[in-house]
């Protein structure tokens, strides 16, 4: 396993076990009590937009790999950068087709 694969799975099994404690304590829509402060609807604004030039990035990505982006976006929609990390994780570990260009 590359170096790089093998980074992205263990910030995503520590952000996944961080952000599954938060939820656990807070609930899934916790992150709503955000909205009353001023830097909550910046931070909301910023990871939608980061996860949506991911997205952006990831499908066509995808597409020319051989992977399905579909699961991955429902996760981005649904978990943000979880969904993120879930799909470099599956990149990662599938090899480009012969004939794709990286």
């Amino acid at each position: 396993m590359k170096t790089k694969t093998i980074l992205v799975l263990l910030v995503l099994l520590a952000f996944g076990a961080y952000s599954a404690g938060v939820v656990w304590q807070h609930g899934y829509f916790g992150f709503l009590a955000l909205l009353s402060e001023p830097w909550g609807p910046q931070v909301l604004i910023d990871l939608a937009l980061a996860v949506f030039f991911f997205t952006a990035w990831m499908i066509p990505d995808a597409q020319r790999r051989g992977i399905s982006p579909w699961p991955y976006l429902g996760l981005c929609v649904a978990l943000g950068s979880l969904g993120a990390l879930g799909y470099l994780l599956h990149r990662g570990l599938r090899p480009l087709p012969a004939g794709a260009e990286s």
